[in-house]
């Protein structure tokens, strides 16, 4: 949202600060399992998919434009869902 906010300038400082600060609690909320799905799971390909979906989530900082942020935003959700099922291969066949 604060992308989208910044983007179209359309919110004013105090509307992108709260968004800023918004974005701040959800990377925040973020760090935690990825920290723990990196120290807990031995699997390389559950750790490089968690890796490359925390990449990609931060890479929506990088967009110049909407169509930008709307591509990086379809990214973000393809590691995401690739994220799952790998993680979901790895618990069904067991550590």
């Amino acid at each position: 949202m604060r992308g989208e906010a910044s983007l179209s300038g359309t919110e004013t400082a105090t509307e992108l600060a709260e968004l800023r600060a918004a974005s701040h609690v959800t990377r925040a909320a973020a760090k935690r399992p990825y920290a723990l799905v990196r120290l807990l799971i031995p699997d390389p390909g559950v750790k490089a998919t968690a890796d490359a979906m925390i990449t990609s989530t931060y890479d929506m900082l990088d967009a110049a434009t909407p169509a930008e942020l709307d591509a990086a935003q379809e990214r973000s959700g393809a590691a995401h869902d690739r994220f799952i099922g790998t993680a979901a291969e790895f618990f069904a066949t067991g550590p």
